[in-house]
């Protein structure tokens, strides 16, 4: 029988030092093809509101499954689900909830960094102040030694309300910045944050040698030398959310958490 697990039972089980090893380790199998990513999409039921869903599977682990939930235009939040399968048997293992999107997303361009970006990395520039910024910065700080943040955001208020969370976040320097040139020139990582659809910054203000992190479409990892510019983006792929779901349904097995439920 299925397993129902709770948000509030699982979400103690995973934290951001677990996120970047599964995910880190999910993209190895990606390498070696054990992985089958399917791209996000949304169910429209109105302007800017829809369900989203992702899916994905992790071979190795003989798992298979979806993440699904509300848009923000449609309440969104803290309203993910996941359905896990046996993939071998198209069994349902389990009906969880999943607060964990954001974790996922930060641990991706943690690890993206980890490869891509140089040792040395000390400055970054962000643009966008939005829900996942703060997480994937804590991830970042964890793979390279930023000590300065330089943030570019549109509203000077918002602007300015992140920069102070952020000190006391993070414990490092975090500067608004009123030009966006200044969030680019000297930076050797960027990061954005942003929904935007058109270019924010020219090519000429990056310097040699910087890590570019934005979300869309995978890109390849690596570094082919220390001047190289190069650019990542956050694939939102489901099977890192699939490898989350699979550890957490075996976790939750071990810890007797959930209730079986028969359908």
């Amino acid at each position: 029988m299925p397993l129902l697990l709770s948000r509030d039972e699982l979400k103690p089980l995973l934290d951001l030092t677990k996120a970047i090893e599964l995910i880190e380790n999910v993209h190895r199998q990606q390498v070696n093809g054990q992985v089958v990513p399917h791209a996000p999409y949304h169910i429209s039921v109105g302007a800017n509101k829809g369900l989203r869903v992702v899916s994905g599977a992790v071979l190795a682990d003989k798992r298979v499954g979806v993440r699904l939930g509300p848009n923000s235009g449609l309440g969104g939040g803290d309203k993910m689900y996941a359905l896990l399968f046996d993939s071998d048997s198209g069994e349902l293992l389990s009906f969880m909830g999943f607060p964990f999107g954001t974790l996922r997303t930060a641990a991706v361009v943690a690890i993206a960094a980890k490869h891509m970006a140089r040792d040395d990395s000390q400055r970054l520039g962000l643009f966008g102040v939005g829900r996942n910024a703060f997480g994937i910065l804590k991830a970042l700080l964890t793979v390279r030694p930023i000590k300065e943040i330089f943030v570019s955001s549109r509203d000077p208020q918002r602007r300015k309300r992140f920069c102070e969370e952020g000190e006391q976040l993070l414990g490092i320097s975090v500067n608004g910045v009123d030009e966006s040139e200044q969030a680019v020139r000297g930076m050797d990582v960027i990061l954005t944050a942003t929904n935007s659809l058109t270019p924010i910054f020219p090519e000429e203000w990056v310097k040699p040698g910087t890590h570019v992190s934005s979300m869309g479409k995978p890109t390849e990892i690596g570094r082919a030398n220390r001047d190289e510019i190069n650019i990542f983006r956050e694939s939102q792929g489901g099977y890192g959310d699939m490898a989350f779901a699979a550890w957490l349904y075996d976790e939750a097995l071990k810890r007797g958490l959930g209730k079986q439920m028969e359908l």
